[in-house]
């Protein structure tokens, strides 16, 4: 009679719990394939869920809206230093996301350049930026206070019309007898719009462009480049009045600057992203640092802060926009910010099982870049569309960057100015209510 030894008795056991444990893995490894096409289903109908609830304002608001009619009263001076000042956190929230995504070396290089590029390019501004694109503003603009700057280059005769200006010539240097406060205001509101036009390039170049290089490109930007396309926008040049001039609409209005800026930062940056291939690197891949994802995560708050201030900053758009433009605009941006951080932030909970605060802080960016696009002129959940298609280019784009045209944006500057701004502006000109003028 054989005996039966414990062992023999805990074998006999274990080969059931084997096969038992290999259904089970077959079981899982189906049930994460149909997770994963379910992951797939929600998201797009999250995507279909969110594109309805957003079309549905615009389906129910009426045909009578009412349009403002009268720009409200001067606020005073020292309102529009503190808002330029709010403003300032906005290169600072885009410095902190965009080094979030580097390597230690890489982080280290990118945050000196855009040290570099804000000093550089405000005294470039100071010097001759500021006139290029504010030099003619008293044309535009019937304002004493405006009376030195009335002088703009044409290439073009004056029978052709008055509003092809192309770049200022009054106000070098910031100085003369008729530099007034309003002039001052002026230019300090539209410092946070140049530190941003001239680090986002910058920092996507560092460590690949020779050091002068990028020293030379914040100079260009921020002396020549970004003054002569404001000037054609927001300085009463060529683009501005094409309404007037060829009955185009209202012109190109970029309330925000969103292709001034942005966009502007966006394409000069991706040539020169082309330019420079990648530095062939001998040493392995460095993890990021632990505290990064906290940078993204602040430079996101600090941004969403300073966009408000942004859209206060300027003196002669607040007293030309309605009361209701401004209000209705400094809300419209929270919207679209919020709603561009969601769909990064659930797709990378679908597809990784965790969110991506890099990618989530790239979308908030984004939001926030395509609401200053069309602030003011639109309805609130037409708004919250713009930035959550603008937030959902942002994933999409990186791919595209990443695997498909093997571009190194690792700053992310293609998909949180690039594509975004073009998403607002073409939104602003579809959706537009006329309630703010």
């Amino acid at each position: 009679m054989t005996e039966v030894t414990p062992a023999s008795e805990s074998h006999r056991r274990q080969v059931p719990e084997q096969i038992e444990r290999k259904r089970q893995g077959r079981r899982l490894s189906t049930l994460s394939r149909r997770l994963s096409t379910a992951r797939i289903g929600r998201y797009l109908a999250f995507l279909l869920l969110t594109v309805t609830a957003s079309l549905l304002p615009m389906v129910a608001r009426g045909q009578g809206t009412p349009v403002a009619q009268a720009a409200p009263s001067a606020a005073p001076m020292f309102w529009y230093l503190l808002a330029a000042a709010v403003a300032m956190l906005v290169p600072v929230g885009l410095v902190l996301i965009g080094v979030a995504g580097l390597e230690r070396d890489r982080a280290w290089n990118a945050a000196l350049g855009a040290v570099a590029a804000v000093s550089l390019a405000g005294l470039a501004y100071w010097a001759v930026g500021f006139a290029l694109q504010f030099g003619g503003i008293g044309l535009a603009y019937a304002r004493p206070e405006l009376r030195g700057l009335v002088w703009e280059w044409s290439p073009l005769p004056a029978d052709w019309g008055v509003g092809w200006g192309v770049a200022g010539l009054s106000g070098w240097l910031l100085s003369g007898a008729e530099v007034t406060a309003l002039v001052y205001a002026l230019f300090l509101s539209h410092l946070p719009w140049l530190f941003t036009a001239t680090l986002l390039p910058v920092m996507a170049l560092r460590g690949r462009a020779p050091a002068v290089a990028t020293l030379l490109i914040a100079l260009l930007v921020g002396g020549i480049v970004y003054p002569l396309a404001g000037n054609w926008v927001q300085g009463g040049g060529w683009l501005a009045a094409l309404g007037r001039n060829i009955a185009l609409g209202h012109g190109f209005v970029d309330v925000g600057g969103a292709g001034t800026v942005f966009l502007l930062a966006a394409v000069f940056g991706l040539v020169a992203l082309v330019v420079w291939a990648p530095r062939r690197s001998t040493a392995a891949p460095q993890l990021p640092p632990d505290y990064q994802p906290l940078l993204t995560v602040a430079g996101s708050l600090l941004l969403l802060a300073g966009v408000i201030g942004w859209l206060w900053a300027n003196p002669l758009q607040v007293e030309t926009l309605s009361d209701l433009g401004m209000m209705r605009g400094s809300v419209n941006i929270v919207l679209s910010a919020v709603a561009g951080a969601l769909v990064p932030l659930l797709y990378t909970w679908f597809v990784s099982g965790h969110s991506h605060p890099t990618m989530a802080a790239r979308g908030l960016a984004a939001g926030a870049v395509a609401g200053l696009a069309a602030a003011p002129f639109l309805q609130p959940g037409t708004a919250l569309l713009t930035g959550f298609l603008a937030g959902a280019t942002v994933p999409i784009i990186a791919y595209v960057l990443d695997n498909l045209v093997k571009l190194d944006d690792a700053t992310g500057l293609v998909v949180t100015a690039g594509m975004p701004a073009i998403v607002g502006l073409l939104l602003a000109g579809i959706f537009a209510d006329g309630a703010a003028g």
